[in-house]
């Protein structure tokens, strides 16, 4: 054999064995997240400047464990609070069925100043919105 044979020999068999010891990997489940249609949420009428705005919201997020809370997004503006909670599904081939429930997610926000503000509970496309006020003095 000549150098060059050994050369692609050395680096075929060095693939090969690359390739076999990984092994297969399997896909990674797919996760589609969604926002959630929230039920209610319930808050303080009233709190005072410096204390936490204390919100708990309550919904359903699905209809087996493969249902699950991910996040909540917040956008500030004068005197407006916009929530919007986020799910995640996971695809999976063993979801164990049963209803998953927020009981309830509770978020805090903090730094109100004093006035009226309102929160806005945003929901998926063609649901309204939920409003509701609160006032700090």
């Amino acid at each position: 054999m000549n150098k060059l044979s050994i050369i692609l020999l050395t680096i075929f068999s060095i693939g090969v064995i690359s390739f076999f010891s990984t092994g297969c990997k399997k896909d990674s489940p797919k996760v589609t997240e969604f926002i959630i249609t929230v039920d209610s949420v319930k808050h303080a009428d009233t709190i005072n400047v410096g204390e936490a705005f204390e919100t708990n919201y309550y919904a359903s997020i699905g209809n087996s464990d493969c249902y699950e809370f991910s996040k909540v997004e917040n956008e500030f503006g004068t005197n407006l609070i916009e929530v919007t909670l986020i799910g995640k599904f996971t695809e999976r081939d063993n979801c164990q069925p049963g209803n998953q429930y927020l009981n309830p997610a509770t978020v805090n926000f903090t730094d109100l100043t004093a006035g009226d503000w309102k929160l806005k509970v945003l929901q998926p496309e063609g649901i309204s919105a939920l409003e509701s006020f609160v006032h700090v003095k």
